[in-house]
């Protein structure tokens, strides 16, 4: 049996991952069990900082670990994750979320792992997304880790006892010595854990700007910007005077979502098709900006995807022979948009600005010379996953900032495509690596 070409197979996904065998692979069900009420059959297979695997994709469905869109799980079974990659990022925040919670936790999590997985809901405060919509909703995002065998809970309650007893010598004989021997049933139960940092796995997050994969892509912008991670539990505080709602602009995935949204007084909805008026948008906030040094490197990408699509394996081709059979057929089609942006190139070595041509440029040309230009590095990833969307052939970008598209363009993509796109990210990890 010819095994499946996939980004892991080609060695592209999941170099970085987290290895479970032995009894770590039971602790691993113990959390699923716990959480989707499912386990895994396999005696080996890797895990990234979220505790999602791709083998156990297969197995057990495309994002395993959620019950329904909403509900998404974490599971961690060894601190060890902490390094590993982030197989799929389903919002714009996972990441961030799971490397502070690692980052103020560790000591902790390398405790409780010893004895035990953990399992955590990542809570937005909704239960499920009916529509495109309730991510307007999502401005506070948590999460709280727990144990199957309430090893935490165990935890802390004979910390809360042994404090007690520290501060009233009495319990020792009170009520027939009733605390003394709670903390020996205790003690036989999670061992000794004096000295070890045992507290609320819990980390929080206020978000603006984000994106999720939900509804094949959704890009939520809104107005403020007062972004905060924070350490534990909310705290509760006095009532404050109503805060006014931001200002926020949606961009959704028109051809999947099969109703027009209905804006509010302070709510925008952009289509995805309408390429033009997202342009408009990212460039009148400052979202993104035009860039003339993407020239070149696109017409790279268009020679590739043109090429590819006339039935030429770009990845053996030799460069002498590539040059020929493209000037060959792209002398065939002039309306080509690789004629267009060539165009823009020699004006500009005419000595025409930049600034005024990529004006006069139709979108698509126009989409292609966008960048980031955000100076919150938490919008970055918003705005790239987005022109990721609007213009879906830059693979060095996807491979950064959207893999999950990635994956399905390659699985779906003939031999041909995918030898080219095996090539030019295998390129770019070797440029990556030069130099680092």
């Amino acid at each position: 049996m010819t095994r499946k070409r996939t980004l892991v197979t080609e060695g592209l996904l999941g170099k970085n991952l987290f290895k479970v065998e032995g009894d770590l692979v039971e602790n691993y069900n113990r959390a699923l069990r716990k959480t989707i009420d499912k386990e895994t059959t396999q005696n080996t297979f890797f895990l990234d900082k979220r505790g999602e695997s791709i083998e156990l994709e297969e197995e057990l469905g495309e994002n395993y670990l959620q019950c329904g869109p909403a509900n998404r799980y974490m599971i961690v079974i060894s601190p060890d994750q902490k390094d590993t990659e982030l197989i799929h990022e389903e919002f714009s925040f996972d990441e961030r979320l799971f490397d502070f919670l690692y980052k103020q936790h560790l000591p902790g999590i390398e405790t409780v792992t010893m004895a035990d997985s953990m399992y955590g809901l990542i809570n937005t405060g909704l239960r499920v997304y009916n529509s495109l919509e309730d991510l307007l909703l999502v401005q506070n995002v948590s999460l709280e880790l727990w144990t199957p065998t309430r090893f935490v809970t165990k935890a802390r309650e004979l910390k809360n006892l042994t404090k007690q007893l520290e501060e009233n010598s009495n319990l020792l004989v009170e009520n027939d010595s009733a605390v003394p021997k709670k903390m020996l049933e205790l003690i036989n139960q999670v061992g000794d854990i004096r000295g070890h940092n045992i507290g609320d796995f819990c980390v929080q997050e206020e978000v603006d700007t984000f994106y999720s994969r939900l509804f094949e892509g959704v890009y939520v912008f809104r107005e403020w910007d007062h972004h905060h991670l924070r350490k534990g539990r909310r705290r509760k505080s006095r009532p404050q005077k109503t805060v006014e709602p931001p200002k926020a602009t949606v961009i959704y995935n028109d051809e999947i979502v099969n109703y027009k949204p209905e804006p509010g007084p302070k709510t925008e909805f952009i289509p995805l098709s309408n390429t033009r008026k997202v342009l408009d948008f990212l460039l009148k906030k400052e979202y993104a900006k035009f860039s003339q040094e993407l020239i070149k490197p696109r017409l790279n990408i268009l020679e590739d995807v043109f090429l590819v699509g006339k039935g030429y394996d770009v990845a053996n081709l030799a460069r002498e022979e590539r040059r020929r059979v493209f000037n060959e057929e792209i002398s065939k089609d002039k309306s080509h948009d690789w004629h267009k942006l060539k165009a823009l190139q020699t004006s500009l070595a005419k000595g025409y600005k930049f600034e005024i041509l990529v004006k006069k440029e139709n979108p698509k040309i126009r989409t292609m010379l966008l960048e980031s230009s955000s100076k919150n590095a938490y919008h970055v990833p918003v705005v790239a996953n987005l022109l990721t969307k609007i213009w879906p052939f830059d693979l060095r970008a996807m491979y950064h900032y959207n893999r999950r598209d990635l994956e399905h363009l390659f699985n779906n993509s003939e031999e041909i495509a995918q030898n080219c796109i095996v090539s030019v990210l295998k390129r770019y990890e070797k440029e990556q690596n030069t130099r680092r």
